[in-house]
């Protein structure tokens, strides 16, 4: 290139920004730094090196390297705002480039010749943005490219120019929705400074970009409610499981097969069950994650010693009907080979209830009778005999009930309501100790399937109030939790189980990376094709995808990084 001065190279890059030619007009401008000479001396001086405190004058005023903290904060100030003017640029030009978009893809359909077709980021809104940014620059005593060109003096300066080309995207949305954008910027950056100088450059900070963003607006993102999307026959039972705190995926409310496998669905995911085992717990009183044996002998203990303190004063006279109750009960679990296996002490509690319903003296039964019996077949509601449990549960409840009764009688309304809420939580209560009570690990973990929920709550509050959904909360709950939550066939039409696609995947990635390189690469595609499964079920059911698929307007708020996006490959 002939010798041109300074300013002669700034005056024609000016001119062939102006004719569109951006790839000219920067080496033109790089010739014109080339010919001023360095700005500041070549090495620093002893006490520049590194970073330190440094004078008021250097911190506030700069000089130098920028190794002081007044200065980085200067730098990111400046460097940022620059940032931000050129957000403001990409975004002024995504109309304009949405129209050279169609026209370019005309073009290549029509098998136009590629250097003969319309550049898509080269728009005439950007070079007017670019004429009026010179202007100010020049205003400001600075050279015209200065918005352009501005790249930080420090890795914080660098960050903050970047962060700022996205920041422009959150207009608007306030300080939440700029967390997104500051995210996106920090990773375009990092990916950037990682694969500076190479040809992946460009791509890589696209990809650090987007990237950011995602995880951002998972960050932030507050995933819809999954009944607004659900069809009419399942609104009420995701509707019962959200109040409980439980959260269905897309693929279980849609009960989308291939979703459901997409997101790994097939069966409940741990924290489901984990809550679904929560909310159950709480139906009787307990505040737990896991119904393990601690957990429910504690719970049971604060019922009976609730229940106790109610009726703990409360003699029950004896009625005619309280007899013949107590015989009904013997009938149904007593009599017969399996009755005659019953625990002995039950069946002394029975003989010494049967007693004293039929006793012709028409004396009241002590309350601190009543409590010894309560307490005794209360140890037996928990055994691991379904007939034990349910015979001991029969006996109780005609105590019970006699007790209620007696309340009535004596106008304790307030005692009549708390006995009731306690008889009720006792009742979900045995309904959880079944539940639980079968072999395999996730009952020896105290975890309530929704099948096996379902299964304790038809057998204690019956067929009819589970398919009505009716007797509390714990019922709604079981039909809910089998409705949304219930577990799918994990082989699929052809009979190959889940596990085959990460095998097959793994194969692949072997296949490829032993193809390509040996065997380093071929073990690395191998775990790679092994975790990306994984990894892809991960992705759906993360919130931002959720949201995405419950409310596809959500996938809208993506356009927000493009004025960074385009800004980072300029």
């Amino acid at each position: 290139m002939p010798d041109f001065t300074e300013q002669q190279l700034k005056d024609a890059a000016r001119k062939a920004y102006s004719d569109g030619n951006v790839e000219a007009a920067k080496r033109l401008i790089a010739e014109a730094r080339r010919v001023a000479g360095p700005s500041v001396p070549q090495q620093a001086q002893p006490d520049e090196a590194g970073f330190r405190l440094g004078g008021w004058r250097e911190n506030f005023i700069g000089e130098g390297a920028v190794d002081t903290p007044g200065e980085v904060v200067g730098d990111v100030l400046g460097t940022g705002a620059a940032g931000v003017l050129r957000g403001v640029k990409g975004m002024a030009e995504l109309p304009e480039m949405a129209g050279r978009g169609a026209t370019w893809l005309t073009q290549t359909i029509m098998g136009i010749p590629k250097g003969d077709r319309i550049a898509v980021l080269d728009t005439a809104t950007g070079r007017v943005i670019d004429e009026v940014y010179g202007d100010l620059a020049e205003a400001q005593g600075v050279a015209r490219d200065y918005v352009q060109t501005r790249e930080g003096r420090s890795t914080a300066g660098e960050a903050a120019g970047t962060v700022g080309e996205f920041l422009t995207g959150n207009i608007g949305g306030g300080l939440r929705g700029a967390i997104p954008m500051v995210i996106a910027g920090l990773g375009s950056e990092a990916a950037g400074q990682m694969t500076e100088g190479t040809s992946l450059e460009p791509y890589a900070r696209l990809a650090g970009g987007l990237a950011g963003g995602m995880v951002g607006g998972a960050a932030i993102s507050k995933r819809p409610s999954q009944v607004a999307a659900a069809s009419d026959d399942v609104v009420d039972q995701v509707a019962v499981l959200e109040k409980h705190g439980i959260t269905p995926y897309r693929g279980q409310v849609t009960d989308s097969d291939n979703l459901m496998r997409m997101e790994g669905t097939l069966t409940a995911r741990t924290r489901q069950l984990d809550d679904l085992t929560g909310a159950a717990l709480r139906t009787a009183g307990i505040d737990a994650r896991r119904a393990t044996p601690k957990v429910l002998t504690s719970g049971q203990r604060a019922i009976t010693d609730t229940m106790n303190d109610i009726v703990s004063n409360v003699d029950v006279p004896l009625k005619g009907t309280l007899g013949q109750r107590i015989m009904s009960v013997a009938d149904d679990y007593f009599e017969g080979s399996a009755g005659r296996e019953l625990p002995v002490d039950l069946r002394r509690v029975k003989d010494e209830l049967l007693d004293a319903a039929t006793d012709p003296s028409g004396r009241a039964l002590p309350a601190s009778l009543l409590k010894t019996w309560r307490t005794r077949l209360g140890s037996y509601t928990t055994s691991s005999n379904e007939l034990t449990q349910d015979a001991a549960h029969a006996l109780r409840s005609v105590i019970d009930d006699a007790t209620h009764d007696t309340l009535i009688s004596l106008g304790r309304e307030a005692d009549v309501v708390a006995l009731a809420a306690s008889r009720k939580q006792y009742q979900n209560f045995l309904t959880l100790v079944k539940a639980v009570n079968y072999s395999g690990r996730d009952a020896a973990r105290g975890i309530i399937s929704p099948d096996r929920l379902a299964t304790a709550t038809k057998r204690v509050f019956g067929d009819q109030s589970y398919a009505l959904g009716k007797g509390g909360e714990l019922p709604e709950l079981a039909r809910a939790s089998v409705a949304v939550l219930g577990s799918k066939p994990t082989v699929t039409a052809g009979a190959s189980r889940e596990i085959m696609t990460p095998l097959t995947m793994g194969a692949l990635g072997f296949g490829g990376g032993f193809a390509t390189g040996g065997v380093a690469p071929a073990v690395a595609g191998a775990g790679l094709g092994l975790g990306a499964p994984a990894a892809g079920k991960a992705l759906m059911r993360s919130r931002l995808a959720q949201s995405i698929m419950t409310d596809p307007r959500v996938a809208a708020s993506s356009a927000k990084l493009l004025p960074g996006l385009l800004a980072s490959q300029d």
